[in-house]
């Protein structure tokens, strides 16, 4: 009986031992007493949930991606709850000098890539790696070069290193989400950052500045639009003239300019550049899992965007079921006149293969990126549309506003006709001839300068003649100098030697401003106003003493509609800004590329251009002037 208890004991020990922990030791990045502690590289730490994929990127960029699961206890258990990571990167020289971190395996010495090193933890408890959910790691680097391997690091209490098992890198493609890639031309996301706001968009959000990537064209279309419509209404009803003088407006720098974004303002050409809309249709769904939802394309699509050809890109986007690398020499021999050939030579050596685990049905796949090309030009096409329709009621009610306001200029341009050379003091039959008598008007120059007029958003001036009881606005080119009658001459038929009231009203923010000075025609030729703040209730009071004659010589009614129809100089602004931020939108998209044959090289040929048409436009004259066999570098 004493030994069956004996046996039963001695089983229940061995059970409960099962029972017990398994525990993993501690993996620590130095010894307590490693002689370069002090400069050892300092740990970046991160804290994320073992119930979700986790991407982490360390100061120096080194990039993790922790699958759900790719955590594990020491009895082999999914590791949930808080996590805490321990990242430390060598990836300088000087960082690896004061870590000692030589690069050495069994004494012989090994080009280095960079070294980093990783812990994870949970409650201080120390986790290892799921073998079948690895962590996928990425150190940066400016160039990748073959025959890379993985070295595991042994560290010892001198703070000697030893880096043993080598493995190779693997040349499989690991899929990433594709919505977490970034697929603009370098700076591009940046440009926006800086040029917001624009319209109605006012934070870079994904959306916001995706769209201005791939619709660039259709706001610059609209916006050229605006700006005839502005110059149209603008030069047909904002001067108010003697007679059939020749008119001048403050828009002139505009109109020329606006000449000039026609001649830009049509949809890229995107025959010499990546087209947006394909980038739209790539950046989807139906490509999760291919080689284009991999940082390796990222990295290539980043250099085909500095080259002036479409077919680049659709190398990789017609052949989604070969191997990489294989693609990489293709576009090598595409480019062999192009100085970024040897960036996809490079790429080439990395002999980056296929997705794993995955098999692509390339007809389908390819039905399915024409049909994301043909939303992705619906989409074009609806905002086109909506941009157009909105454009076209804003100028329908300018229109109608321009109509009333001309009504009120015909009535005053009739007016001051009525009272032209002569004041009428009997009944019977008129006549106005070129007697010689004196007459009472005659044409005579008017110039009145506003002090700091560039600092006010509108300014509005006016003449309102006594004798006649008539009223007329100032022209101006610059919001500083007005002036009767139209440039260059400066003048208009004006009662001689006649008291006259020159009225300034100006505009800033929310803020009134108002001059009123009094002064005899003829007389005086030269006014210097300076405008002084108002309330809105002085002004009103001020000029409801010109109120006498009619609405056609009221400075209050001028005013109401020509508010409606001038542009603000703020408005001019912020249209001109939109004008050169969608123009670096633009620049970005299709850079410049300067030197993007060998020639220039080989010949010492400057090529100083602006856009990839011109690139061609001159490669194709060069190639007429060189001899038959160029040699290539």
């Amino acid at each position: 009986m004493k030994e069956l208890k004996h046996l039963l004991f001695i089983l229940l020990l061995i059970i409960c031992s099962g029972c017990l922990e398994k525990k993993i030791p501690p993996i620590k990045k130095i010894a307590i007493n490693d002689p370069f502690k002090a400069t050892m590289v300092k740990s970046q730490y991160f804290q994320i949930s073992g119930e979700k994929d986790n991407i982490i990127e360390g100061k120096e960029g080194t990039l993790l991606i922790l699958p759900n699961g790719s955590l594990i206890t020491a009895k082999g258990n999914k590791a949930n709850g808080d996590i805490t990571i321990e990242l430390a990167e060598g990836l300088t020289l000087n960082t690896m000098i004061l870590s000692n971190l030589t690069t050495t395996s069994r004494g012989k010495l090994l080009e280095t890539g960079g070294m980093i090193y990783l812990n994870a933890t949970s409650d201080g408890e120390q986790l290892q790696i799921n073998p079948e959910k690895p962590i996928y790691i990425e150190i940066p680097t400016n160039r990748v070069e073959p025959d890379m391997m993985v070295y595991q690091g042994i560290r010892d209490s001198m703070g000697n290193m030893d880096w043993v098992k080598p493995k190779p890198l693997s040349n499989s493609l690991i899929p990433v989400d594709i919505f977490s890639l970034d697929f603009l031309p370098n700076g591009f996301r940046e440009e926006v950052e800086k040029g917001l706001p624009f319209g109605t968009f006012e934070k870079p959000t994904d959306e916001i500045v995706d769209s201005l990537y791939y619709f660039q064209d259709v706001y610059m279309q609209n916006l050229v639009s605006q700006l005839n419509a502005i110059n149209r209404l603008t030069n047909e009803s904002s001067k108010d003239i003697f007679l059939n003088a020749n008119q001048v407006n403050s828009f002139n720098d505009e109109e020329r300019n606006t000449k000039d974004l026609d001649t830009i303002s049509s949809s890229p050409k995107t025959e010499y550049g990546i087209n947006p809309l394909k980038i739209k249709a790539i950046k989807s769904d139906g490509f999760q899992n291919t080689l284009i939802a991999t940082r390796e394309f990222q990295r290539r699509l980043k250099v085909m965007f500095k080259i002036c050809r479409p077919d680049v890109l659709d190398i990789y986007i017609d052949n989604l079921d070969e191997n990489m690398w294989e693609l990489d020499r293709l576009v090598a021999e595409v480019l062999v006149d192009n100085r970024y050939q040897d960036d996809f030579l490079s790429f080439q050596k990395e002999k980056k293969t296929k997705v794993a685990g995955t098999s692509i049905n390339s007809e389908l796949l390819k039905k399915h990126y024409t049909k994301k090309m043909d939303e992705a030009k619906r989409d074009r096409e609806r905002l086109s549309k909506k941009l157009t329709e909105i454009r076209k009621i804003e100028e329908q009610q300018l229109d109608s506003l321009k109509k009333e306001y001309q009504k009120v200029l015909n009535k005053r341009k009739r007016y001051r006709m009525q009272s032209y050379g002569f004041e009428q003091t009997q009944m019977g039959w008129i006549n106005i001839d070129r007697g010689t008598e004196v007459k009472d008007w005659n044409y005579q120059s008017l110039e009145l300068t506003v002090q700091e007029g560039a600092n006010y958003d509108k300014i509005f001036s006016y003449i309102f003649y006594k004798s006649t009881n008539s009223l007329y606005r100032l022209n101006s080119a610059d919001n500083i100098t007005f002036y009767a009658g139209d440039a260059p001459a400066g003048s208009m038929p004006m009662p001689k030697h006649k008291p006259a009231v020159a009225v300034v009203v100006g505009y800033r923010g929310n803020k009134n401003f108002l001059a009123i000075k009094e002064f005899e025609t003829t007389t005086l030729k030269n006014l210097n106003i300076r405008l002084k703040e108002t309330t809105v209730e002085e002004l009103n009071q001020k000029l409801s003493e010109f109120e006498i004659n009619g609405s056609e010589n009221s400075i209050k009614v001028d005013l109401n509609d020509i508010n409606q129809i001038a542009p603000s100089k703020k408005e001019k602004q912020n249209l001109d800004d939109s004008y050169k931020f969608l123009k670096l939108l633009r620049e970005k998209s299709f850079p410049s590329d300067s030197s993007f044959m060998r020639f220039d090289r080989v010949y010492q040929i400057e090529l100083q251009v602006d856009t990839c048409v011109s690139n061609v436009r001159i490669k194709d004259e060069i190639m007429e002037t060189l001899p038959e066999q160029v040699p290539m570098l």
